[in-house]
């Protein structure tokens, strides 16, 4: 199954892409949500 992105104003077809099967959908919603490495501000005041 393909997704197509389509130009309303023309009707034609951009681009097409191949959808993702369920084992990789689960591996990039993994790799999302896993936290970074880089510190974040969260807890930290910038005010002097």
């Amino acid at each position: 199954m393909s997704i197509a992105t389509i130009n309303p104003a023309i009707g034609e077809t951009e681009k097409e892409f191949e959808a993702h099967d369920a084992p990789e959908v689960e591996r990039r919603v993994a790799l999302a949500n896993r936290p970074t490495r880089r510190p974040t501000s969260r807890g930290r005041s910038f005010a002097p």
